[in-house]
């Protein structure tokens, strides 16, 4: 009588493999689904910055017209707001002459997805002379 061959795997043996290539294809799906989320809000953040770059050169008026005040306005792809403001005291220039005085200008960039970007930058805005 032929003896019987003990090659293969057994029943058990195929559950627990399997099971541990269930587990393995689990951890690999949560780990891309992650980095599919931060790739996501990386894109969204450069696209905001991308508007404020964009904000700061046609947002923000020019020297001879930067008066203090909130200014507001809306792109392809959400909504800015710059706000003008003076810089301490003591920037007065005598009549009749013209000079610069500094001005504090915050621009906020709030994109539809609800992302933010806020710029702090000094302009000198030239005076009636």
């Amino acid at each position: 009588m032929a003896e019987e061959s003990d090659a293969g795997f057994t029943l058990i043996e195929m559950l627990v493999a399997l099971g541990v290539l269930s587990l393995s294809l689990g951890l690999i799906g949560t780990v891309v689904s992650t980095n599919m989320r931060a790739v996501r809000k990386i894109e969204e953040r450069v696209a905001v910055i991308q508007e404020a770059s964009a904000a700061l050169v046609t947002a923000i008026p020019g020297r001879d017209r930067l008066l203090p005040g909130t200014l507001r306005g809306a792109s392809a792809s959400g909504e800015w707001t710059v706000l003008v403001a003076p810089i301490g005291t003591g920037w007065d220039v005598a009549a009749g002459q013209a000079g610069w005085i500094p001005r504090m200008v915050e621009l906020r960039v709030r994109s539809a997805s609800g992302a933010v970007v806020d710029v702090r930058t000094v302009r000198l805005a030239r005076t009636a002379g």
